[in-house]
Parts: structure tokens; C-alpha cells; sequence
């Protein structure tokens, strides 16, 4: 609640939320010693490595690992971001956000980003996919509700957030989706088996490393411009 985009959460509401960090599967690497953004760079892990189709989220995970906002402005500090991922650009084997749980599961990658839900997901299907909160700090995002303007059925569209925030709802979402819910509530209904998975619900620390991606302005120019230079 609460976020710079709407503070007083007059328009908008949390529908998910969740982390982007580091996601590996044992059987293809060796990722025991991973915990930060900048041990992507290893060589070791040269042609194994997965990136999310996302400006927002590869830059994030370089300015973070410069020690730098993932909201920055200051168009130095993205090229300097730009210049550490085009270092990294020849091992990556792909950059996916449609299933970003996929490369993982057919070994067509070993490690990368990844969104925890998808991570989640991932671990159902292979006991042997693993997940760390990066010591620089996450990069953290959430999808939310809201009602376009000149929607016909607003008191419908009420009724339906409305419905989905009911606990035992979101207690379902959670089960499904991998992705913790903004109720509290929630956990009232899930087992241990949920609420004391790290891969769902990352500790209070993870979360007070983490930074939430923000709106950057006309700063979103530069970072589009870079983000094409390094995809070509």
C-alpha cells in the first residue's frame, strides 16, 4: 500500500506482488555459492544463463549490482549498467518472460532471473530448482486492480475485487500462482507448507533489501535506448 504511484491508493490496488531474483537448477550448475547479482558475471556460468525479457528488470539487476537505485534517473549510472550487461550479453542463452520457468525445467538453461512465483512453479515440476534473494537486494514489482475510466459496470467491477479479496481467495491465489497476496489475512488459510516457504514469501530482510520498480519519468527514454542496444 502506499506506493509513490498512488499514495493514498485512491485508483489502484494490490492484486499480486512479487520478487525478481536469482533462480538455479542443481542439476545443470553448481549455484551453492550464489548470493548476489554479480556472480552472474562468472565465467562458470558462461552459456547457462537466463534473463527476463524486461528493461526494468536486467537493468535492475546490473544497477543493483553497481550498488545504484533500480528507480535511477541519472543517465551515467544506466550506461554504466548498460556497459556491465553488454559484458554479460555473450553468455546469455535467452531472455523470456512469457514462461520464464520453462528454460529451467527443459535445461535449456542452468540459471538467471527469475520471478519467485515462476520459481515456484518451476520446483513443482523439478525438486532440484533452487532460488536466492541477491545480498545487493531484489528487485520487487506488483500487479494491481484498477477500473478504466468510462468502464460501464464500475459496481460489478467492485464487486469482483471485492471478491477476491476475500481470504480464502487469496489463500487460492497463493496456492496457484506461487506469488505471496497482499492480505494478510491469507496466510490464516494457507498451511506451512506455504507460508513457510522462502520461495513464496521471502523473509522481512529480503524484502527490506529489496526496492520496489517505480515510475522513472522521462528517464524511460534512456533505459529503452540502452535496452535495444544491448538486445541488438
Amino acid at each position: 500500500m502506499g506506493q509513490p504511484f498512488d499514495k493514498n491508493n485512491d485508483y489502484s490496488l494490490p492484486y499480486i506482488w512479487g520478487v525478481t531474483a536469482i533462480s538455479y537448477n542443481s542439476d545443470i550448475v553448481d549455484g551453492s555459492n550464489v548470493t548476489k547479482w554479480a556472480d552472474l558475471w562468472k565465467d562458470e556460468y558462461a552459456g547457462q544463463i537466463m534473463l527476463l525479457d524486461d528493461v526494468r528488470d536486467v537493468f535492475g539487476m546490473a544497477l543493483k549490482a553497481k550498488g545504484y537505485s533500480i528507480n535511477t534517473t541519472n543517465e551515467a549510472e544506466i550506461k554504466e549498467a548498460y556497459e556491465m550487461l553488454k559484458d554479460l550479453r555473450p553468455s546469455v542463452v535467452v531472455y523470456n518472460s512469457d514462461a520464464p520457468h520453462v528454460p529451467f525445467v527443459t535445461g535449456e538453461v542452468g540459471i538467471g532471473q527469475q520471478w519467485n512465483g515462476n520459481a515456484y512453479l518451476a520446483k513443482a515440476e523439478m525438486d532440484t530448482i533452487e532460488y536466492v534473494y541477491p545480498e545487493e537486494g531484489s528487485i520487487m514489482w506488483m500487479d494491481n486492480f484498477i477500473i478504466p475510466k468510462g468502464a460501464e459496470k464500475v459496481d460489478l467491477a467492485h464487486k469482483f475485487i471485492d471478491f477476491l479479496y476475500r481470504p480464502e481467495n487469496q489463500a487460492a491465489m497463493v496456492e496457484e500462482l506461487g506469488y505471496p497476496a497482499p492480505s494478510k489475512r491469507a496466510k490464516e488459510k494457507l498451511t506451512a507448507e506455504y507460508t513457510e516457504n522462502n520461495m513464496i514469501f521471502p523473509s522481512d530482510a529480503d524484502v527490506e533489501k529489496g526496492e520496489f520498480t517505480n515510475d522513472v519519468g522521462d528517464a524511460v527514454a534512456i533505459y529503452n535506448r540502452y535496452w535495444q542496444l544491448l538486445k541488438s
